[in-house]
């Protein structure tokens, strides 16, 4: 992602969050209940084989992953990563 892609998608979702707060305050909840139950500071189960790694709303992901598929692509680590510690509220791991 380019970085005018990056804050367009920066201000995209400021203004879901601003627009949705009674879904964040349910989602802040639900995503410490998440974070409380991992097995380790990386988010992934005993065996490494699964990893939790975003709690997203789902008009949320759909939009984002219709309007920004290179956040969601498969093996693009680095814009997941970004994203991540961009918007640390929908990430579930300690360690990114």
């Amino acid at each position: 992602m380019t970085e005018t892609e990056k804050k367009f998608l920066k201000d995209f979702v400021n203004i879901w969050i601003q627009s949705h707060q009674e879904e964040m305050v349910e989602l802040i909840a639900r995503r410490e209940e998440l974070v409380v139950t991992q097995d380790n500071k990386f988010a992934s189960n005993k065996d490494k084989s699964l990893r939790h790694a975003l709690e997203l709303p789902t008009d949320l992901a759909r939009k984002m992953a219709n309007n920004f598929p290179a956040v969601f692509a498969r093996g693009n680590k680095k814009e997941l990563h970004w994203f991540m510690k961009e918007f640390p509220v929908f990430s579930i791991p300690e360690k990114i």
